[in-house]
């Protein structure tokens, strides 16, 4: 018995994160922030300087309250650092451009390898231009910048960047049309080595967009803001592009893509036109959401002569009706698709009626005729509509938990001192007020809070009940402890509720007492 005492407690003297060695030590730290690395510097002496040995930093500005104590804090330790770290810039804040730039250059300076930036909204609602000066690195590779056009404010590139080691740019309510020039500006040409490039909800102006970029291979456009111009065209100019992905960007898009090999394209309406060969195309997902026009109807069978190759093939049903508008088009042409493996068909309007989800023998003998072993997925409404409200039940579920865990921390009791209670008439009226006012508040905030538990779960198991028996069984379980969850924690609210109603209750009472007291004292 004493041999195994002593054991535990030689177990329990040992420290073993300090028994690691530095190289260890130091990846495990790499994961946290620079800041709560130092913070966490103090727990051991060994571990005080070994930071500035870290090959990897991460620095936040959302771990300050002003961007200028970050600045400083940026200087501190990358002075303690050697110049062979790799630094990874978090940088958010209000705007003050002069502060921004001075980061940048000094994170420059220190051999940044990844960097994000994100725009907090700004009352002046204006454009800050990113000069080149900004953006000349030897060392960054990933770059994201994200800026806030709902308050009407912009990032802009007003030049092309000098970034020759950068191989991945996403861009996120980005302005790319200059106003003054009254064209988009070629900003990526100097960034040799690109290989993903990421266009989210920027804004292209009235004049176009050309995406031309010799090593460029992965491309995403997702709701490019433009004002409605049926001239607007988005070329795309990329011989070594293997994934392209274009979501509700409005205009025409033209792509020139040779080594193309997975295409997404979902809009409104049919605006793809390809002007290469795509002879290493294996993968289409190809949608429209808008009712088909009989007049796109060539073009979407010239899309598909040029898919040939293709191997996966998913079509939303609006385009198996704009095949079938007129069935005319394709009953004399041979199925164009020799290497399909795989087809599958869903509705992209799941609500929309007009579509029936039914595929005539024509167009089934167009697309699957010329692979007569490829297989066939026919999505219906009812199973897009289960995988859309089981997702959002599970969305709903974990909302509902991180509300419930919030609530189950100690609630504090504002119980007040009754010996000290006003004296004079006007004190005591005051306080009488103010169990009025506290009475309200707390009998608001404790509705809110029960409110807010009970319409998530009126919504969660609204949702269950439209869900298939199977996937309904599954989720059951969880959202039977949620609930049972939920009614104890609205019983605890209700019942804090309750007493604190009782001890202002109780002090209100007195407080009128004491009233009375005191206008009896008066005559």
């Amino acid at each position: 018995m004493d041999s195994q005492n002593k054991r535990m407690t030689m177990h329990v003297g040992v420290d073993r994160l300090s028994s690691l060695p530095d190289d260890l030590i130091c990846k495990i730290l790499s994961s946290f922030s620079i800041r709560f690395v130092i913070q966490a510097s103090v727990l051991s002496s060994r571990w005080r300087y070994i930071w500035t040995s870290m090959l990897n930093l991460s620095f936040s500005s959302q771990e300050f309250s002003r961007l200028l104590d970050f600045e400083k804090f940026l200087v501190h330790v990358l002075s303690s650092c050697n110049n062979q770290v790799q630094v990874s810039l978090n940088l958010r804040g209000s705007v003050h451009m002069p502060t921004v730039i001075r980061i940048l250059k000094l994170a420059f300076s220190h051999n940044v390898q990844q960097l994000t930036y994100k725009l907090l909204p700004d009352k002046k609602h204006l454009i800050h231009d990113l000069p080149l000066s900004c953006f000349v690195s030897q060392s960054l590779k990933h770059l994201t910048l994200i800026g806030y056009t709902k308050a009407g404010s912009f990032l802009m590139p007003t030049s092309t960047w000098e970034l020759p080691a950068l191989t991945t740019l996403h861009l996120n309510e980005v302005k790319l049309y200059d106003d003054n020039i009254a064209k988009c500006v070629s900003f990526i040409s100097k960034c040799t080595n690109l290989k993903s490039l990421t266009l989210n909800n920027c804004y292209r102006g009235q004049n176009g967009l050309t995406i031309s970029h010799p090593q460029l291979s992965n491309l995403t456009l997702e709701k490019l803001n433009t004002e409605r111009n049926p001239l607007n065209v988005v070329n795309v100019v990329a011989p070594q592009l293997q994934n392209l992905s274009i979501i509700n960007c409005g205009g025409e898009h033209i792509v020139s893509a040779p080594e193309l090999t997975s295409l997404i394209y979902k809009n409104h309406a049919l605006k793809l036109s390809v002007v290469s060969n795509l002879y290493s195309l294996k993968k289409v997902d190809l949608c429209v959401s808008n009712y088909p026009y009989t007049e796109d109807s060539h073009k979407l069978l010239s899309l598909l002569q040029q898919f040939n190759k293709v191997k996966f093939l998913t079509l939303s049903l609006e385009i198996i009706e704009l095949l079938s508008s007129p069935l005319t088009l394709i009953s004399h042409q041979p199925s164009p698709f020799v290497n399909l493996t795989s087809l599958r068909i869903y509705p992209e309007l799941y609500d929309e009626p007009r579509f029936k989800n039914v595929m005539s023998s024509e167009v089934k003998n167009y697309l699957l005729d010329g692979s007569p072993k490829a297989t066939l997925e026919m999505v219906s409404r009812k199973d897009i509509r289960a995988v859309r409200d089981a997702a959002l039940a599970e969305n709903l579920m974990a909302e509902l938990k991180l509300l419930l865990d919030e609530e189950k921390v100690p609630l504090k009791c504002n119980n007040e001192n009754m010996s000290q209670r006003p004296v004079d008439m006007s004190r005591i009226r005051e306080h009488i007020q103010s169990c009025f006012s506290k009475m309200h508040t707390q009998m608001y905030h404790g509705e809110q809070k029960i409110n807010s538990i009970l319409s998530l779960l009126e919504h969660i198991k609204g949702l269950l009940r439209q869900l298939p028996v199977s996937k309904k069984a599954e989720m059951q379980p969880r959202f039977s402890c949620l609930s049972t969850e939920a009614n104890n924690v609205i019983k605890r609210l209700w019942d804090h509720m309750k007493f604190e109603h009782d001890l202002l209750e109780t002090s209100f009472d007195l407080s009128l007492l004491d009233l009375g007291k005191e206008v009896q004292a008066c005559f």
